[in-house]
């Protein structure tokens, strides 16, 4: 949830900043929780830990060069998460782990 104060502010430009905040507030993925996660891997089945305090249960996948990357919902856990790469190579990967809401 987006907290801004707006004391001081005077119309209409307190109206805008109450609609901008209400537009991030309804939005699934704003308003989600994530951790970010930028990995260079090779080819191998790799089990984190997120630092997250619940069961991630959404993944975007935001960057990758090369391979694939393949998540592992069911080995997810309140503290870890499980992924195979398949690459010839390393391979960067960026991702947000969390929950949209």
């Amino acid at each position: 949830m987006l907290k801004l104060n707006l004391l001081g502010i005077l119309s209409p430009a307190k109206e805008n900043f109450v609609a901008i905040g209400d537009a991030l507030d309804g939005n699934p993925i704003t308003n989600g929780q994530w951790q970010l996660f930028d990995l260079a891997l090779g080819i191998g089945t790799y089990t984190k830990a997120h630092g997250l305090k619940f069961k991630p249960i959404d993944v975007i996948l935001i960057h990758q060069s090369g391979g694939t990357i393949t998540f592992d919902h069911s080995a997810f856990s309140d503290q870890v998460f499980k992924f195979t790469v398949t690459a010839s190579s390393e391979t960067r990967f960026r991702f947000l782990l969390g929950k949209a809401k």
